[in-house]
Parts: C-alpha cells; sequence; structure tokens
C-alpha cells in the first residue's frame, strides 16, 4: 500500500466512524471518535514499531497524529489503559512525580510520569537498573515503569573517555 492509498484509507475509516465509534490499530492504540472531527487515543498499545524502521502511516501514534493535523482533524490523548508484548502496565496514580537515581550510582534517574506515546518506558524488573544492569533500585521501585533520565550516565561516560 503507497503513502496516497494509506491516507485515502485512513480519511475513508475516520469518516465513517460513527461518534462514539471505536478503531482499534493493532501495535499502536485504540481509538473513538470523539466530535465531528475529532479521534481520540484512549488506549497504548506501546511496542509497535522499532524506531528508525517504521514502513507505514500506522506504525506510531504521532504519524496519525500529524495526518490528522493535516487534513483538519483533531487528534486527543486520554489514555486509560497501556499495553506492552508482557502485557498492560499502569502506573499507579500516587507515584507520579516520584524520582530515585540508581544507588549503584551510574548517573541513571528513574520518573514515573504520566502514560503517553512520547515516552520511552522501562520496567525496573526486580529493580535492575537499564544503564548499568545493576540491581540499583530498592524495592518499592521493583516492576515499576519509568522514565529514565540517562544524562548523567552520559556525562560520567564522557569524562571517563577524555581521561
Amino acid at each position: 500500500m503507497t503513502f496516497q492509498d494509506e491516507v485515502e484509507w485512513c480519511l475513508r475509516l475516520w469518516n465513517s466512524l460513527r461518534i462514539g465509534g471505536v478503531w482499534t490499530l493493532e501495535g499502536v492504540g485504540t481509538y473513538v471518535r470523539t466530535d465531528f472531527k475529532k479521534m481520540t487515543l484512549t488506549e497504548i498499545h506501546i511496542d509497535r514499531a522499532i524506531p528508525g524502521e517504521e514502513r507505514s502511516l500506522f506504525d506510531h501514534h504521532d504519524y496519525l497524529a500529524t495526518l490528522a493535523r493535516e487534513i483538519g482533524w483533531e487528534m486527543e490523548m486520554k489514555v486509560e489503559r497501556a499495553y506492552t508484548f508482557d502485557g498492560e502496565f499502569t502506573v499507579p496514580e500516587d507515584r507520579i512525580g516520584d524520582v530515585a537515581i540508581c544507588n549503584k550510582k551510574c548517573g541513571a534517574i528513574a520518573r514515573v510520569e504520566p502514560i503517553t506515546v512520547e515516552q520511552t518506558y522501562y520496567k525496573l524488573t526486580d529493580g535492575e537498573c537499564p544503564v548499568c544492569g545493576k540491581k540499583g533500585f530498592t524495592k518499592d521501585w521493583h516492576d515499576l515503569h519509568v522514565v529514565i533520565d540517562d544524562r548523567g550516565a552520559a556525562l560520567k561516560a564522557q569524562k571517563e573517555e577524555e581521561e
């Protein structure tokens, strides 16, 4: 299917959905038509395309949001659930904003953030740090999905290279 074919198919689909109609794009998410020219992402399927290997308009939410903007539609995000290949994951509302530093001093910072398509999330399986690979997070961080800020680790690595 060419890009033009994909755009035309998407337009036919969106225009034919009734308000309240649901479209599930496997591997990207579930959308609901919420107004005359408005689609709302209500469910994210995190693991669809490997970055840099996208081949289709339907590989990533951001591509669909760009298309929506270009054709006069609005794309909104009101995510209720998110899934990975391992199943559903949730971010505890009471933990949003919590921050922890890897206790192995690799420079990684873990942050609990609301689920969005713009972020990459890491599961701290048994507290293992995704930067250094060691068990650097306490029990209350085990198996949480977090955003990792690795700028500190990058600065440490850069300093070591200079020495």
